[in-house]
């Protein structure tokens, strides 16, 4: 294809020019290339679709840009580009259950594949239709490509978003998420994002999700499931996620004994239900692998439940949450977890079990305490009948004992240094 004749502008308005464009006429979609010939027309808009991106394979840099709405009967296969291929624009709505509406699988380093600035559209929301499945090499060495999901609206589309075996370097950015749980077809075991492998050691690794609005209507009696589920995954970013659930949901975000190192930085997580149902999840956010960091999220709870370490979890950090309900933090692990800055809303209390505060570092609510400013009590009759927080001091003196001794909060009562 040696010119352009149709030109396009993404959301950043950067123009970019189309190899191939599919736009509708009555019911027909047609799809033609740069010369204007039709490369392929019909009522069957994912055949047109399908055989318009198959050139990718033969061509090192092919756009395929969409203009109008297309019904889609079943999963669009992106092929392996031979270099890059970039698909643009377009209102696509399943018109029936449809697993994925994209399925992107691949073998090969150093190919290109852009999604951006389309709607993907499930409706009714009383049968299940995903949007994209990407599926890496089931090998141990690293394969990056180069994959963006950017600019994307998804109504009714669970899952949203599945990475499956050796992924690396793929971006999610800019999404905006809606969708019901209120249907009988709706599988609450399937993840709303999921990263996950055939063989663990082969995680999907690198990637990032930022920039998303994920909002969740789960009326009484159908949950929503898992939202963000790494089974396993290492490394990946998620960044500036907004995720509201007006009622019911299982464990907002779960990460298994395989998973290490994700970062989790400004999720809003304050607009999910504390819900009391007993069949739900054991947590807000379920934790067994190592060393992943939560920074500056807000978080709610489960059952009155923040946060539970399952018996593998290692050097996991939370730092400068906002804990929006009161509730425990719990953990099965004999080993360390740390909590430094972390305050709770007005009016909500947290409490750490036994276990985690016999092996964790806990510096939450303030560091005053580091920095000298130690509160002073001259009578203890005017100590609080309660901390804060767990590890907040007061220098007190103990008339009863005629000296001053170190009051510390641990959760459940004053312990006494110095007595």
């Amino acid at each position: 294809m040696s010119y352009h004749t149709h030109s396009w502008y993404d959301v950043e308005h950067a123009p970019i020019t189309a190899d191939v464009i599919i736009y509708k006429e009555g019911d027909k979609a047609v799809a033609k290339d740069s010369k204007g010939r039709i490369i392929e027309e019909g009522t069957d808009h994912l055949e047109v679709i399908q055989n318009a991106i198959a050139l990718a394979s033969r061509y090192t840099d092919l756009i395929v840009v969409f203009k109008g709405r297309f019904k889609i009967t079943d999963t669009v296969v992106i092929p392996e580009p031979k270099i890059k291929l970039i698909l643009c624009g377009g209102h696509l709505y399943a018109e029936q259950a449809i697993e994925y509406m994209f399925e992107y699988s691949y073998t090969n380093v150093n190919r290109q594949l852009i999604i951006s600035n389309m709607s993907i559209v499930n409706t009714p929301h009383t049968r299940q239709s995903g949007f994209i499945h990407i599926i890496g090499p089931s090998t141990s060495s690293l394969t990056p490509q180069s994959i963006v999901v950017k600019n994307i609206m998804c109504i009714n589309c669970h899952p949203l978003v599945t990475v499956e075996n050796n992924v690396s370097g793929a971006i999610f950015e800019n999404i905006r998420a809606y969708f019901s749980s209120a249907s009988p077809a709706y599988d609450i075991s399937k993840p709303l994002i999921k990263l996950c492998a055939t063989v663990p050691e082969h995680k999907p690794r690198y990637n990032i999700f930022k920039h998303m609005i994920i909002t969740t209507y789960s009326p009484s009696g159908y949950p929503a499931g898992r939202i963000i589920s790494l089974e396993p995954g290492g490394s990946n970013i998620f960044e500036s996620i907004d995720i509201s659930c007006n009622n019911e949901v299982y464990e907002t975000i779960y990460v298994d004994s395989n998973s290490w190192n994700n970062k989790f930085i400004a999720l809003n997580m304050s607009d999910i239900a504390n819900t009391t149902d007993s069949f739900l999840g054991e947590s807000h956010i379920y934790i067994d692998g190592r060393e992943n960091m939560f920074m500056g999220c807000q978080i709610n709870g489960i059952n009155n439940k923040i946060i539970k370490f399952g018996p593998n979890a290692v050097r996991n950090a939370f730092i400068g949450c906002k804990y929006a309900v009161s509730g425990t933090i719990e953990s099965e692990s004999s080993h360390p977890q740390i909590f430094i800055g972390n305050t709770p809303w007005d009016n909500t209390t947290i409490t750490y079990d036994t276990t985690i505060k016999q092996n964790s570092i806990i510096l939450d609510q303030t560091l005053d305490s580091l920095m000298g400013s130690i509160g002073v009590i001259s009578d203890i009759s005017n100590l609080p009948s309660s901390g804060s927080f767990v590890g907040q001091t007061y220098a007190v003196y103990d008339s009863g004992l005629g000296k001053w001794v170190l009051k510390v909060w641990d959760g459940s009562s004053w312990q006494t240094i110095g007595a």
